[in-house]
């Protein structure tokens, strides 16, 4: 039996468990989302595979012509289920991270509410949100951070995968090649074979997602709010009770 409760916290500011409800359910929708995404996409690749493996015309071709008949036929319908994937995994992180930025902006709101620190979060003037917020809660507010800041920094990192994503379309430079070297991304040269190139072409490059890459962002945006909570309360009480 204490096994079961051995993780289980119960909150002196009664107001952060329904905020740490509405954010398991944000979290729990995600996941649904993301995993009815590519399951659909999973669904249509089969489906794809099975018209051109089951081709009467394709099957009785030669060689020779064999490859320009499916470049003809399947080849952009091929391409078409690549860029919904790539796409939706894209957009997935782009709203996982709206979504953690706007926890962060809620929950700091409220203890700017609760205890009316002279300095707000507007003040910190660090142009990057997530830092804000951070240095609110760290340096503002002043939680222990030992549990906390080692789900923070991997998300912050990723942060720039996000910004790559909305603000170059996913490719990368040669400078943030080394910055997005994370589990589950990958960094290839973008060249599709079906374009001309000319000769001496240099492809540019592009990161391209493993579902395992948005199943461990989330996993990680959980663990640092559950983590994040606790240490909000316990600094809270601590000041309560100091006056």
């Amino acid at each position: 039996m204490s096994n079961m409760f051995k993780d289980l916290y119960y909150f002196e500011w009664a107001e952060l468990f329904d905020f740490e409800e509405e954010t398991e359910i944000g979290i729990e929708a995600f996941k649904a989302i993301c995993s009815n995404q590519e399951n659909f996409v999973l669904l249509a690749q089969k489906e794809f595979e099975k018209s051109w493996k089951d081709d009467a015309c394709l099957n009785s071709m030669d060689p020779e012509n064999y490859n320009g008949y499916y470049r003809n036929v399947f080849k952009r319908e091929e391409i078409v289920l690549k860029e919904i994937q790539r796409r939706q995994r894209y957009a997935n992180i782009i709203s996982i991270f709206s979504f953690f930025e706007g926890r962060l902006q809620s929950i700091c709101n409220r203890i700017e509410s609760k205890l009316n620190f002279i300095i707000k979060v507007d003040d910190l003037g660090d142009k990057a949100d997530l830092m804000r917020y951070w240095k609110y809660l760290t340096k503002v507010l002043q939680i222990e951070k030992q549990n906390v800041e080692q789900y923070f920094t991997p998300l912050n990192q990723r942060k720039e995968v996000r910004n790559i994503i909305v603000h170059q379309e996913g490719l990368v430079n040669s400078k943030q090649r080394n910055r997005v070297n994370f589990h589950g991304l990958r960094v290839e040269p973008f060249k599709e074979d079906y374009l001309q190139y000319p000769i001496g072409y240099e492809p540019k490059e592009r990161i391209e997602i493993d579902y395992i890459y948005i199943e461990c962002l989330l996993e990680n945006v959980s663990k640092f709010f559950k983590k994040a909570l606790i240490a909000i309360d316990i600094r809270c009480n601590q000041i309560r009770c100091s006056k």
